[in-house]
């Protein structure tokens, strides 16, 4: 069996790196939630930390980016987002699960702003801020290499090229255990939910 995680929680969400190793993001412990993220090595079968977000945050969206960095979205009733360069995740697709529902894949994100906590082999810091807040949103990586994230009042794309987030209307049903994905055509499905056929 494995080890056991630093810091027990729920309502946090991991995403899978593309050399085996997992990420877990926020959550809560039966109280506040959590700021802290931990590594799970693939090779050892060992937890370990990977530093503490800025803002601690439950069921945030995760995408793992090509260039060896994880974005962080959502999940703190905020507009946030923070990056953490890992320094051990290789380039190309990835998936992430959070424990409340929701996926995510990979994509490329912007530059930083503001260091944090020491992570891995970096530093948590902040991202470009979106243009409102998201909660159980879903995360997926465009063809373009734009990071999308989509909750049922609202979808938000991050251009790298410029590093900013773009508003469009949100998707009905979107979030509340659905469940997303890019096709390879370039368009993105987003399915089932709570009480939702579409």
């Amino acid at each position: 069996p494995a080890a056991s995680m630093e810091v027990a929680r729920g309502g946090h969400t991991a995403v899978s790196l593309d050399n085996g190793d997992v990420l877990v993001v926020g959550g809560s412990n039966n109280g506040p939630f959590l700021a802290e993220a931990e590594l799970f090595s693939a090779a050892t079968s060992i937890w370990q930390s990977a530093g503490s977000l800025h803002r601690a945050r439950s069921s945030p969206t995760v995408i793992a980016l090509p260039n060896e960095r994880v974005l962080v979205a959502a999940g703190d009733n905020g507009t946030t987002t923070e990056i953490l360069d890992l320094g051990v995740a290789g380039s190309g697709t990835s998936s992430s699960s959070s424990s409340s529902g929701g996926t995510s894949s990979s994509s490329s994100g912007g530059t930083s702003s503001s260091s944090g906590g020491t992570g891995v082999s970096g530093n948590w810091v902040f991202g470009p801020p979106m243009n409102r807040g998201h909660q159980g949103a879903l995360g997926a990586l465009l063809p373009s290499g734009a990071a999308m994230v989509v909750d049922r009042d609202a979808t938000e794309i991050l251009d790298p090229t410029t590093n900013t987030w773009s508003l469009l209307p949100g998707t009905v049903g979107a979030g509340l255990a659905s469940a997303i994905a890019t096709l390879a055509d370039g368009r993105v499905l987003v399915a089932g939910g709570r009480g939702s056929d579409k």
